[in-house]
């Protein structure tokens, strides 16, 4: 079967008959929902552990606003993001100062803008944000992404509300041509708002702007940088280390390493500030294993790709020779896509590439066993580590690379320097989206969207938009890979332009129902309000009723901490003419009987319900609805039975034992009475059961005395 009639095979039924009443599309367990978000947690953390956030020891999710101006007759996209007070100060505890610092810092003060000029990756950002937290409170810093076709003469229309009084804004207008007029009236319009604002571009337009506003932003010295970073992390470090490392022995560590000359000649000399800050985790590690400050050196980010370079290249092969190893290239991606998953699986997945993907590309015999372990390809895969299992024993083996970034590095080469590979590569992805077990296709999944930050029209036409209309594991392959994709502040627009496009302009129901498993990622997770409206809107589509993806999107924007708006969409949802919509909701309701909150596991709905009264009617009128349902009946009574016992031990019992007795008023008082009867007889030593089973009855025998 071809990979297009695979993605395009769906089991019998409307959307699937795994989609059916939601079953298969959702999870079993609270245990399995949790799996299911490490896992894909896990794939992000391994590909694209330094993606080009704000800020790279960034912590917590960011908050995406977007604003819209006019341009050129039509509205355009900004996007603001909230960065966080939290992050902003952990900034400045790491923060080193770079010259000419006061400088800047009087003339941000003076005109409410400035601009620093230099190369991208030379700690422009990490100067613009301490530059803002010393001029407001730093809950207040944004940052500011201009999305396609805005001038930068569009942000200086008043009308566009972009700035508010007292915020702090950063603007990065790398590679944009700005003229000095415009920064003229920036510095116009925020000091009439009492704002501030620093604009980053980039070396090549610094000679078009003078005057005392602009500046030059020299690099910091690199082993300053490592010094102020490593005081933090070591401390870090010590806290979560399970090898025992101890605060003496780290930190006589770290001075060995700052004092080894060859370690500060290539700092000196070869590393960025970004590159500084990477590298600075990888020393702090290194104290595990007492590494020498040679090994450290050797991982440094440009040494690792000359190394991914080398191990690609067909043994032998003169540099200027053409690249002639597609198979060897390929392997070495898949390793890359599977790093930190257990070896069966990447093995697995090489061996696919090897001998079902690139005999389509390949004449030669493919050599899977020399391919793998050949030459210094067996170097990069530093060790194996045998993982213990929950009972001690032991686990699967997981293959990883020497250093974390080694991943996304091999992905980098084999998409930019080895071109003969696109092609296998692409192909392969394609084949492991449909996998039908989930950990491959997650990272499948991920992987393409990485790509599609280097290429998105590439990786959109040949994979993502066939994805969107194939069945139910591409479809959720599809969001996995723009969730990614959409972590680049550079693409995240583009990406929400593109679900919104399906959610609101489509007929097509598979790209509806995609759209709605994309606004269940981070995606939706940055834009609550914007998710719930469109999930609103495609919860009303007839052809999605049998589709699972909104009730699960809603559970996983829940899970990101969109509890008040959730819960509050419930109720609006409870309330619709729409019998489809009811119905997303009574699902949505029955995967949020399986939510926990806080390190002690308690009951996420009672704990959040118990605050509002209308919240506990929504999820009285839900469950009623779910326990008469033709199509939820028979889950939601099992569901029911769990949340009960759950909350016999929890500091909630009384809140649900008294949202129980609602739920079971007629018409629901009869088939209570059954399960109740079963329930009672099968877990005798619960008391809430007991006093439920004994209200009924009671219940029916006054009914029956008054009759």
């Amino acid at each position: 079967m071809s990979a297009e009639e695979e993605r395009a095979e769906e089991p019998a039924g409307e959307q699937g008959a795994e989609e059916r009443e939601g079953a298969k599309s959702e999870p079993d367990t609270a245990e399995s929902y949790a799996d299911i978000q490490e896992l894909r947690s896990q794939g992000r953390a391994h590909l694209d552990g330094d993606f080009d956030g704000i800020m790279v020891n960034g912590d917590g999710p960011s908050t995406y606003i977007e604003k819209f101006v006019v341009s050129g007759g039509r509205r355009a996209r900004v996007v603001e993001v909230v960065v966080g007070g939290d992050r902003v100060r952990a900034e400045q505890r790491t923060y080193h100062r770079v010259d000419h610092y006061a400088d800047i810092a009087s003339g941000l003060k003076a005109d409410h803008v400035v601009g620093i000029f230099d190369a991208p990756g030379q700690g422009r950002r990490t100067t613009a944000v301490n530059l803002l937290a010393e001029r407001v409170d730093p809950d207040r810093v944004r940052l500011l992404v201009p999305g396609e076709g805005i001038q930068p003469a569009d942000l200086c229309d008043e009308r566009a509300e972009l700035f508010e009084s007292g915020r702090g804004y950063l603007l990065d207008l790398t590679g944009w041509p700005v003229d000095p007029l415009v920064v003229d009236a920036l510095v116009e319009l925020l000091a009439k708002l009492q704002a501030y604002l620093v604009v980053l571009g980039d070396r090549g337009h610094a000679a078009h702007h003078q005057g005392p506003n602009v500046f030059r932003h020299p690099p910091p010295n690199p082993l300053d940088v490592l010094h102020t970073r490593l005081g933090v992390l070591a401390e870090r470090h010590v806290a979560e280390c399970v090898g025992g490392c101890t605060p003496d022995r780290v930190f006589a560590y770290l001075e060995r390493c700052l004092a080894d000359a060859d370690l500060a000649r290539e700092l000196e000399f070869r590393a960025s500030p970004r590159v500084v800050v990477q590298f600075a985790q990888t020393v702090v590690h290194g104290a595990c294993g007492n590494r020498e400050p040679a090994e450290l050196t050797a991982k440094l980010p440009d040494r690792l790709r000359q190394a991914a370079v080398e191990a690609l290249r067909e043994p032998g092969a003169a540099p200027d020779e053409p690249h002639r190893a597609p198979l060897r290239q390929a392997v070495l991606a898949g390793y890359a896509v599977f790093h930190g998953r257990p070896l069966a699986e990447a093995f697995e997945a090489s061996t696919l590439l090897c001998h079902e993907i690139l005999p389509r590309f390949e004449t030669r015999a493919p050599g899977l066993d020399r391919a793998v372990f050949d030459s210094n390809l067996s170097e990069l895969i530093s060790h194996i580590i045998v993982q213990d299992g929950p009972d001690g024993s032991e686990g699967p083996k997981l293959a990883e690379f020497v250093a974390p970034s080694f991943s996304r590095i091999v992905l980098d080469v084999v998409w930019h320097d080895f071109v003969s590979t696109r092609a296998p590569v692409v192909a392969w992805l394609d084949v492991l989206a449909g996998h039908d077990r989930e950990p491959m296709r997650v990272r499948a999944a991920q992987a393409a969207g990485l790509l599609a930050r280097y290429d998105f029209d590439e990786i959109h036409r040949r994979l993502l938009r066939h994805w969107a209309r194939g069945n139910a594991r591409y479809r959720d392959s599809t969001a996995l890979a723009l969730e990614m994709t959409a972590s680049s502040e550079r693409l995240f627009g583009r990406v929400c332009d593109l679900i919104r496009s399906w959610a609101e302009e489509s007929a097509d129901s598979r790209l509806q129902d995609c759209a709605a498993r994309a606004y269940g990622t981070v995606i939706g997770a940055r834009l609550p309000s914007d998710a719930l409206r469109a999930l609103r809107r495609l919860a009303a589509k007839p052809d999605l009723a049998r589709s699972a993806a909104i009730s699960v999107a809603l559970a996983r924007l829940f899970a990101a901490s969109a509890h008040e708006q959730v819960l509050d969409a419930l109720g609006d949802w409870r309330a619709a003419r729409d019998r489809t919509v009811r119905l997303h909701a009574v699902r949505a309701m029955l995967i949020l009987t399986r939510a926990y909150l806080g390190s002690d596991e308690q009951q996420a709905l009672p704990a959040l319900v118990a605050a509002r009264e209308d919240w506990q009617d929504t999820l009285v009128e839900l469950w009623r609805v779910a326990l008469i349902g033709r199509e939820t009946a028979g889950r939601a009574w099992q569901a029911l039975h769990r949340w009960l016992l759950d909350a016999e031990d929890g500091g909630r019992r009384d809140l649900v034992e008294s949202l129980a007795a609602r739920v079971f008023a007629p018409p629901v008082a009869v088939r209570a009475a059954f399960h109740l009867d079963l329930w009672s007889a099968r877990d005798r030593r619960s008391a809430l059961l007991a006093r439920l089973r004994a209200q009924i009855r009671s219940t029916d025998k006054g009914r029956t005395d008054r009759s």
